[in-house]
């Protein structure tokens, strides 16, 4: 199963197009090199400004066994609408001039200070994007977990059937997670019109004064950082959350049996156990359960687990889909209820 090649454009690779100036390409690999997941977030363009408007297929026909002089009845697909929407993540990098300008680079100098930022922007989105809730936070989006949080294993219509769990009780659990990309499955989104960019936007806003709460000033370098974006679930059968994962129980005899739990679940992406699946596939999960992972696999004797090169890195397959790190996957997520 070929799966780290990928004929969608990623995040990274729309960012690297967006800005003639280089300004934002250094930007966009440092926040690939701290959260695996923008490396593999296939960006389209909503339909809508701010919002994506599409009609996602929930049932198809069944056809009619027709006899000679008989009538066969029309039929149509079943299709729901749904609405996707954006959100800005914004923050402020600010540094004293007299100090950029003894670095003896004040360039280089505000760009290492920005790190932190960029940093603090990536891993914010990997938060959003697998926990946003607009009940709880309205100016935000609706993440993974909010559309996967229920779990069934008997009605395959239903998305629920995609949320495997792995037992766990009360708030210490973590999920491990199966996305198959592609613009049809599961895409990231960035909004159109007005001044907006592919990925973070960084605009040097120079030299400002700056006022303290007793009137004193001086003055700093200010930079803006700036990233729109949004989830969009064209076809639920692309993604499986394994849930229910009690990390106090990692390490011993009680463990949840992930290597169990993962083959199980790429049967639950069309394609996903064979050669057939398009799109790209990739597991995300956070250190811990991705050493858990490794710990079980050598108390066993299959060969799920391998490790192959991948644009010069080492990655770590499991079926032959890559085994990424995202640490802004929780340890303390509540438990996954069944669907009643």
């Amino acid at each position: 199963m070929s799966t780290i090649s990928f004929n969608y454009q990623t995040l990274h690779d729309l960012a690297t197009q967006t800005d003639g100036s280089g300004r934002l390409i250094p930007i966009v690999e440092m926040m690939s090199q701290v959260n695996a997941i923008i490396d593999d977030l296939p960006m389209i363009k909503c339909n809508s400004g701010l919002y994506h408007k599409a009609a996602i297929r929930a049932g198809l026909p069944s056809g009619t066994l027709r006899k000679l002089y008989g009538g066969v009845m029309p039929e149509k697909s079943l299709k729901i609408p749904v609405v996707d929407t954006t959100c800005m993540l914004e923050a402020y990098s600010e540094v004293d001039c007299a100090e950029a300008k003894r670095s003896g680079s004040p360039d280089k100098f505000r760009l290492r200070e920005a790190k932190a930022f960029i940093e603090g922007l990536s891993q914010s989105m990997a938060d959003i994007i697998f926990y946003g809730d607009v009940d709880a936070k309205p100016e935000g989006i609706n993440g993974l977990g909010i559309r996967y949080n229920k779990h069934q294993a008997t009605d395959k219509t239903k998305s629920t059937y995609n949320v495997l769990s792995g037992a766990g009780a009360n708030s210490d659990n973590t999920s491990i997670w199966l996305i198959n990309w592609g613009e049809d499955f599961v895409t990231g989104l960035y909004p159109t019109g007005g001044s907006t960019s592919i990925g973070v936007e960084h605009e040097p806003l120079g030299k400002v004064t700056k006022v303290n709460s007793d009137n004193s000033m001086y003055e700093v370098f200010r930079d803006h950082f700036l990233t729109e974006f949004g989830i969009h679930v064209a076809d639920w059968r692309r993604v499986v959350r394994i849930a229910n994962l009690k990390t106090a129980n990692f390490g011993g005899s009680s463990a949840p049996d992930i290597v169990g739990l993962m083959r199980k679940a790429t049967y639950r992406i069309p394609g996903g156990a064979s050669s057939n699946v398009t799109g790209k596939l990739a597991w995300y999960m956070n250190a811990d359960a991705k050493e858990e992972l490794e710990r079980q696999y050598f108390n066993l004797t299959n060969m799920n687990l391998t490790k192959e090169d991948a644009d010069g890195r080492p990655i770590t397959m499991f079926r032959g889909v890559p085994v990424k790190q995202v640490d802004q996957i929780r340890n303390d997520e509540k438990k996954v209820d069944a669907d009643s």
